[in-house]
């Protein structure tokens, strides 16, 4: 993992993004690098503001834990737009969801997130 952030910083050093044209150029790496390369064992990220961001990848890049081969946790919205802002409090009430909630925490640390 450390030779590919050595590689990808390297590259983006000699990179030069006009300050209007930055967020163009991250959209299609992160289309590239999420859709045109291989999902390997070790996953990270980084969040990234400015091309300055991407040249010190290596100072703001995350620890990369070890994917696992069969995902056990997923999210699933309708798209519906039946949502509305604080809906779960109203759904508080239902022990599923209480208890859902409370055990969230448990199933990330499970997948490495702190």
């Amino acid at each position: 993992m450390t030779r590919q952030i050595s590689a990808y910083k390297s590259h983006f050093t000699g990179v030069i993004i006009s300050e209007g044209r930055f967020e163009e150029y991250l959209n299609n790496l992160v289309c590239t690098l999420d859709s045109r390369r291989t999902a390997l064992y070790y996953r990270s990220f980084a969040v990234v503001e400015s091309m300055e961001d991407l040249q010190r990848l290596d100072a703001v890049v995350s620890p990369a834990p070890m994917a696992t081969s069969k995902p056990a946790l997923g999210f699933v919205f309708t798209g519906q737009g039946a949502q509305w802002p604080r809906m779960g409090r109203e759904l508080i009430v239902f022990p599923v969801f209480a208890n859902c909630l409370g055990n969230a925490p448990l199933h990330l640390q499970e997948f490495g997130c702190p």
